[in-house]
């Protein structure tokens, strides 16, 4: 049986802005479950925490704010976690759209490039 390793932190990225300009700390809403690097997040309009890209949604997780840099545990009560949210370049095939169509996902890529994210 082959072993797969799975995505490492930050290995999506290829280049971010110098210090933290790139980077923010944000909460993940609990219940958003485990959440692998490279996830694209969506900011609930209310609260402010993230959750997952849904393109279904209607509480602001149907566009993409962020990326998430690393790991991140969310199941049962929110996650204090890192987020890529602007001035950053990454890789388009190593992120994470749970449950979403090629229509939506182009939609979150051009919603991602409107903050600075780049996709290569």
């Amino acid at each position: 049986m082959p072993l797969i390793e799975p995505t490492h932190a930050g290995e999506h990225t290829l280049s971010v802005s110098p210090g933290a300009l790139s980077v923010e700390t944000v909460t993940i809403a609990a219940g958003s479950g485990l959440l692998a690097p490279g996830t694209v997040l969506g900011v609930l309009s209310e609260g402010g925490e993230y959750q997952p890209f849904d393109e279904t949604a209607t509480d602001g997780s149907e566009c993409a704010a962020a990326v998430l840099y690393h790991l991140a545990d969310a199941r049962t009560a929110s996650a204090q976690a890192t987020a890529i949210v602007r001035k950053s370049e990454l890789s388009a095939s190593l992120l994470v759209w749970p449950g979403a169509t090629a229509s939506g996902i182009a939609d979150g890529e051009s919603q991602l490039v409107a903050k600075g994210i780049i996709l290569r």
